[in-house]
């Protein structure tokens, strides 16, 4: 018998959350890394490519529109470009979302950046920018340790030292700029983020509000549009101990990945999300193909069984070891 299709629940309410990883590339080897499988891509989303992805969500708005390219978007010679796209298409957006180390771009392409932001600002149909800048450390050791991952032993990425003064000066220009440019409106907030265990929120918190002010950010500036955060918590595939003895319950994704969001990497494939993000599972490849159409692919229909529960994950499958695949009753 014929299995029945399930319908993705983005297809009936025209409204998806969508990240695109344009490069696939990050230069740094985090000790708390959510993607412990991350290899380097052999190859960046055109701008072509870029259009024609968002041609194939035509009619679609969008709860979220990240631009991740794994935490290192500047890899990207042309993710300026793609963010004035998605700009100029005056695309329906809830919040548009942004992720770097903040270690690649110069200060003309900061500059760049913020401006880009504050038109984003201006723009009626950009409800909220969201922009992460990771920095895993309070002084050269700890970024040594936690970012570039000096004591981690067989990592996908060799170890190679970070300059964390670089990484300062780069988030202080951008939140410099960014005030400079936003004209005091709200709709934009900054995330500086940390992920590791080496010193806590209060002091992270307090290195980065003295970095930021002595600068010359304003107090207000900083209440209304910087959050400061540490994250020792975060885990990934493989980390989380999953129970997968029979049980009266089933497990799904409680992110509804493929049902209410999708990923889409640098050569245009589908993954099965975001945290799976060196994109060891390809989907489906969507930019031939509308969306309707490509979520009745046999792989695309089979990981949605998986993670909706359709069916129940096998112990090799990604979702297995997952702390967003949960237990519910049944």
């Amino acid at each position: 018998m014929k299995e029945t299709l399930i319908r993705p629940t983005f297809l009936d309410q025209k409204h998806i959350q969508l990240s695109v990883d344009t490069s696939g590339y990050c230069q740094a080897r985090c000790q708390e890394c959510v993607w412990p499988e991350l290899r380097s891509a052999k190859r960046i989303m055109t701008l072509g490519e870029f259009g024609a992805l968002l041609d194939s969500l035509d009619g679609f708005s969008f709860e979220e529109l990240a631009l991740n390219s794994i935490n290192e978007p500047f890899v990207d010679k042309t993710i300026l470009e793609k963010l004035r796209m998605i700009i100029e298409r005056r695309l329906p957006v809830r919040s548009l979302f942004f992720s770097s180390n903040w270690l690649l771009p110069n200060d003309a392409k900061i500059k760049d950046f913020a401006q880009i932001v504050a038109t984003a600002d201006e723009t009626p149909e950009i409800n909220w920018v969201s922009i992460n800048a990771t920095a895993s450390g309070i002084d050269h050791r700890t970024y040594d340790v936690l970012q570039a991952g000096i004591e981690l032993e067989n990592a996908a990425v060799p170890y190679r030292a970070l300059n964390f003064e670089l990484a300062v000066h780069n988030i202080v220009l951008l939140a410099k700029e960014l005030e400079a440019r936003l004209n005091g409106r709200k709709r934009m907030r900054l995330h500086i983020k940390a992920y590791g265990d080496l010193f806590d929120q209060e002091t992270y918190h307090a290195i980065w509000r003295t970095k930021l002010l002595d600068a010359g950010v304003s107090q207000a500036f900083f209440d209304r549009h910087i959050q400061v955060l540490l994250n020792h918590a975060f885990q990934t595939f493989g980390r989380a101990d999953a129970d997968l003895t029979p049980s009266s319950s089933r497990r799904v994704c409680m992110s509804k990945w493929l049902d209410t969001q999708i990923v889409v990497g640098p050569d245009g494939k589908v993954g099965l999300c975001c945290i799976e993000g060196a994109h060891k599972v390809n989907v489906v490849y969507l930019l031939r193909q509308s969306l309707a159409e490509v979520v009745n692919v046999a792989p695309y229909q089979r990981l949605l069984r998986v993670l909706s529960g359709a069916e129940s994950a096998n112990p090799g499958d990604p979702c297995a070891n997952c702390e967003y695949f949960v237990r519910v009753a049944k």
